[in-house]
Formats: C-alpha cells, sequence, structure tokens
C-alpha cells in the first residue's frame, strides 16, 4: 500500500504545471538560491522520499506493477536530475558572490539564527545527523512527531527550513562549519573548541560518536546524560550513522532510514523529552544517491563531490 500511495503521489508531482521539463528547461525554477532552497523543503524531497519506496518496492504479489513503477521511477528521476542541475546552476554564479543573507540560513549561520534564540528561552539539544538529506529529514520528522511526545516547530509559521551546506559539502568543511558558528575546516577537536567558543559564557558540551557509548546496562553514557539534565547546558550530539552508510555502504535494499535506523536518535530525544529540553534536528551536508547513473567525468579530489561544471 506505501508504495501504491508514493506512486500516486509521484504521478501527480509529475503533472504539476510549473516544474514540467519544459518549465526547468527554460530556467524557471528555481530563479533563486533562497527558493530552490525552499522547493527542496517544500516539494522535491517529498518526490525524493517517494521515489525511494518505489524504488525497493516488493511487487512479487502484484507483478503487473512492476513496470509501471520503473516507468515512473526514471520519469521522477529525469524531472529531479533536471530540477537539481537547475539549482546547482543558480548555487555555482550564487556562492563567489554570496554574502550575509537576509533569511536564508546557512551552515555557517544557523547556530547564530537559530540556536542562540533559542537557548535564550531555553538551552537546547541540538542533534546533527551527518549526511541526513531532506527526504530523511520528512520520514524522521513524521515519525518522530507522529509519538505526539513531540511538537514541530520553526522561526516561521509554514514550517521546516533548509539549510546550505559549505561548498564542498563535505563533513571536514560543512560540520565544522556548523558547529563553530563561522566558516571553518577541521575535524573533531576543531569542531569541540569552535563549539565551546560560540557559546563562551554560559556552559556548554558538544559529544562525538565515541562519547556516547555506555557500559553494561546503560544506553547512553553517563556523561551525556549529565549534561542533558543540566537545564543550563547547551548541548550538542553528532550521529554518524547515515553519513558512516554512505562511505561504507549499507546492509540490505532499502534506502529508507526509520527512527531506530540512527544509533542513539530515540535515546537522546527520550532524554531530551525527559528534560523537557527543546531539540534543534539539523545536518551538516545532504547527499544524492546515483542510483547507478553515469557520474560526470571531472577530476576528484574526493569521492563525495566532482569540480567542474554543473
Amino acid at each position: 500500500v506505501e508504495a501504491g500511495i508514493a506512486a500516486v503521489r509521484l504521478a501527480r508531482w509529475l503533472a504539476l504545471a510549473d516544474e514540467t521539463p519544459a518549465a526547468v528547461a527554460e530556467g524557471a525554477v528555481p530563479s533563486t538560491v533562497a527558493e530552490g532552497a525552499m522547493r527542496q523543503v517544500r516539494c522535491w524531497a517529498w518526490a525524493d522520499r517517494a521515489l525511494a519506496v518505489i524504488k525497493t518496492a516488493d511487487t512479487t504479489r502484484t507483478p503487473r506493477v512492476r513496470s509501471a513503477y520503473a516507468a515512473l521511477y526514471e520519469a521522477v528521476r529525469e524531472q529531479r536530475a533536471a530540477l537539481d542541475r537547475a539549482f546547482a546552476q543558480r548555487l555555482a554564479s550564487w556562492s563567489p558572490v554570496a554574502g550575509p543573507t537576509d533569511d536564508l540560513l546557512l551552515a555557517e549561520n544557523l547556530m547564530e539564527r537559530i540556536a542562540r534564540p533559542l537557548a535564550d528561552r531555553r538551552a537546547p539539544l541540538i542533534i546533527v545527523l551527518d549526511g541526513m538529506s531532506a527526504a530523511v529529514a520528512c520520514e524522521l520528522a513524521e515519525e518522530i512527531t507522529a509519538s505526539r511526545i513531540w511538537t514541530e516547530t520553526g522561526r516561521h509559521a509554514d514550517g521546516r527550513e533548509g539549510v546550505i551546506a559549505v561548498l564542498p559539502s563535505a563533513t571536514t568543511f560543512s560540520r565544522t562549519s556548523l558547529l563553530c558558528g563561522q566558516l571553518r575546516a577541521g575535524s573533531q577537536p576543531q569542531e569541540r573548541a569552535g563549539f565551546a567558543a560560540f557559546w563562551r559564557g554560559r556552559k556548554s558540551a558538544l559529544f562525538h560518536k565515541a562519547g556516547l557509548a555506555a557500559g553494561p546496562g546503560a544506553v547512553l553514557n553517563v556523561d551525556v546524560q549529565a549534561a542533558i539534565g543540566d537545564a543550563g547546558t547547551v548541548v550538542g550530539v553528532v550521529l554518524n550513522t547515515i553519513d558512516d552508510a554512505l562511505r561504507d555502504g549499507r546492509e540490505g535494499s532499502t534506502p529508507t532510514w526509520r527512527l531506530d535506523d540512527i544509533t542513539y536518535l530515540r535515546e537522546l530525544l527520550s532524554a531530551a523529552a525527559v528534560a523537557g529540553r527543546p531539540v534543534i534536528l539539523t545536518s551538516d551536508h545532504g547527499h544524492v544517491l546515483d542510483s547507478g547513473e553515469g557520474i560526470h567525468p571531472a577530476e576528484s579530489d574526493s569521492a563525495r563531490y566532482r569540480r567542474g561544471q554543473p
């Protein structure tokens, strides 16, 4: 049933007048980087999510729909590739001249624009899901809010916002900049120092993967539990499950993510709920699965990104 619902949604999406292949070819979508970010969060990510569902649909009991799903998958992938290309062209021309943005969130200003105002009211738990795409965020947010323990909110009445990753959109640049609140390159030591410097004047704690594990009889390290339980401490936690899967591969065929697929996420949310602490759920960068398509033959400094024209 889930695959059938996803297929209907995708067929409807393909029929939208303002996102037809002709409109994309003429450069009508998106007109700005900010508009592209908004469309990704409001629309394109949901198409990506539905696409992941039909890609791995089990059609053994209804083999007639297999060819229909395959045709729909190819049509949507072609459309999404065109939209990604259009956004990449906007981004390529905008990035070299970009200065301070009006309302658009960037990895390096998310702490200042989201975390600090929230901390003035109540110290947040900032969970960075390394590599989480907007499509994965759709899935996780739906499951988290379905528990009725959490309510999703944001700066504006129309809901969640997209954040532009640092370029190149790899952990070394984007995660370090996010946690430091300014453009930086580095690794965990630089992130810890930068996080503490950003929150200078109040208590803060940042935990990476090695600092989360507990001994027998517990899931979360006692230091993590204590920090979350201290109402005056701003707490940051980096979870690497998604990014590690991108690097090393993931067992099974499903490209979808559920709450229990992310190590420590359910336990962190539970600890925050008990402490009455708000949670900021974000990522440092997303990902685009190649799904077997050819890769542009440009020289690469990393398996994660390519230099060259979009």
